[in-house]
């Protein structure tokens, strides 16, 4: 194990059954990896297992520190932090959570470490919490699905080609891979959200990520806050898609593709399903049509209510922690 690649924490003698993780900087659609991630550190961090280097990992120009400046004095600078920590559930039982930005470097030698780690803490089931953009209405039962890191190859499998896809993988997956031929039992969980909400915080999604974390794994896990939000964040959608019947006909279309395929959602766990014919991922080109289309019903709604964009309501505080600049379709303060 390259020590030189993190420190010891506080919480560095740890045990816990499962780890989890989640790397920001790849792609996120509905920052539902992000917002699950957030609301685990704000409501189950126990204390810090370990650290790693920055030095090692990240490319400063793609993360660059955060300056505090005041009155021409610099007064803070942040940088991030890539962080393995204990965490615990409402019940007290404990486990791993591993965050923050995606490394830049030595993906081999990090997976090496993060395998030593959790072999040291007891770890005996990794999970990631992933999303991707997809052909699905937010109107029907969100979908996650469960990406194993060492399927179980058949012939049938292999010629089926509407079993397999081929994609560009973030650390997440990298890590999922490497952890299964550790000898893990590891696995992603990947909510399917709505390839029009790509730029959105989209809460629901966030919360059945959670909500299928801990079925998966036994934890009780709070949701209460993304699920205020959703509940709220819903319905403004609805009014906003009665507004423009181009999305009106968008969203009728993908409900009726959805329903021909009959993938009801069951609630409580996650599906695994070999065909992936389903599984759509639209063009760049339909993503970014339909972006623009919602932003253009943003601005519209926004002009003609007189709203501050920053009036949140009740999710106000998971919004404050968001990345974003604009709710609910990416819109961006002028």
């Amino acid at each position: 194990m390259d020590s030189s690649l993190f420190e010891y924490g506080q919480q560095s003698n740890a045990q816990a059954d499962t780890l989890v993780h989640f790397f920001t900087g790849a792609m996120d659609p509905g920052g539902a990896g992000r917002l699950a991630v957030e609301q685990l550190k704000e409501a189950t961090i126990v204390g810090r297992v370990a650290t790693f280097n920055p030095d090692e990992l990240l490319d400063y120009r793609s993360t660059r520190p955060l300056a505090t400046i005041s009155s021409w004095q610099i007064e803070q600078m942040e940088s991030s932090q890539i962080c393995l920590d204990l965490a615990t559930d409402l019940d007290g039982h404990h486990f791993l959570l591993l965050h923050g930005p995606e490394p830049d470097f030595r993906w081999e030698a990090f997976c090496e470490v993060i395998s030593s780690l959790a072999t040291r803490a007891g770890v005996k089931k990794t999970i990631s919490l992933l999303s991707v953009p997809a052909g699905v209405p937010h109107t029907r039962p969100l979908q996650v699905h469960r990406l194993e890191g060492s399927p179980v190859r058949n012939q049938s499998f292999l010629e089926d080609d509407k079993s397999i896809i081929k994609i560009s993988c973030s650390l997440d997956i990298f890590l999922i891979e490497r952890l299964a031929r550790a000898g893990f039992k590891s696995s992603g969980l990947v909510a399917s959200v709505p390839y029009y909400l790509f730029e959105s915080d989209y809460f629901p999604a966030a919360t059945e990520l959670l909500r299928t974390l801990a079925a998966e794994t036994g934890l009780s896990i709070p949701v209460g806050d993304l699920e205020a939000a959703g509940s709220i964040m819903v319905p403004q959608i609805e009014a906003m898609i009665l507004e423009n019947p181009e999305s009106k006909g968008l969203i009728q279309g993908l409900e009726q593709s959805y329903d021909s395929r009959n993938q009801e959602s069951v609630g409580g766990g996650a599906t695994s399903e070999d065909d992936l014919s389903g599984f759509i991922i639209p063009s760049q080109e339909e993503i970014g049509r339909q972006l623009e289309s919602f932003l253009r019903m943003e601005e519209d709604r926004h002009r003609r209510a007189h709203t501050p964009k920053n009036e949140l309501g009740p999710w106000s505080r998971l919004s404050r922690r968001s990345k974003r600049k604009g709710w609910p379709f990416g819109t961006s303060e002028k």
